[in-house]
């Protein structure tokens, strides 16, 4: 095991652009996947929320290598900020629940019959991961206040 935590630090700079790569890689891939946004079609607000949702997993491994980095590196106005926005996406997260459960059920006349079940799967799927995913991140935005509340600021 390292004892000297010091080694490591020079490490944490990489972590935060390795966090930031995860993120602009899955922005710019959701972008690219969803076309023009045209949020009067409900077929593109749904598949945007499905995309979302299911890209759960690479956001919240990106959020750890930079949370880890603001608390190793002392960025405590960041982290600060970085809990502020967990709030908000939770928030987008709960919304795409409600359009995942609206839009699907305005789409859901269009999908051939042999398709119905790998549909309702999607959905279920979107819902189960921002379900798993909400109480994540507004424990993530606790945390952060929680725990800046109590140090002095940078």
């Amino acid at each position: 095991m390292l004892k000297d935590t010091a080694s490591l630090r020079v490490f944490l700079p990489l972590a935060y652009v390795v966090g930031a790569l995860i993120l602009v890689d899955q922005g710019l891939s959701i972008f690219v996947l969803l076309g023009p946004p045209d949020l009067s079609v409900p077929a593109w607000r749904f598949q945007a929320a499905t995309l979302l949702a299911g890209r759960v997993a690479p956001f919240l491994l990106a959020d750890a290598a930079i949370l880890v980095s603001a608390f190793g590196l002392g960025h405590q106005s960041f982290a600060r900020l970085w809990g502020g926005l967990h709030l908000l996406l939770a928030l987008g997260l709960l919304g795409s629940i409600v359009l995942v459960l609206r839009d699907g059920a305005a789409i859901a006349f269009q999908v051939p019959g042999e398709r119905t079940h790998a549909f309702l799967a999607l959905r279920l799927r979107s819902i189960g991961e921002a379900l798993v995913a909400i109480p994540l991140l507004a424990f993530l935005a606790g945390g952060l206040f929680g725990r800046l509340r109590a140090r002095p600021t940078d």
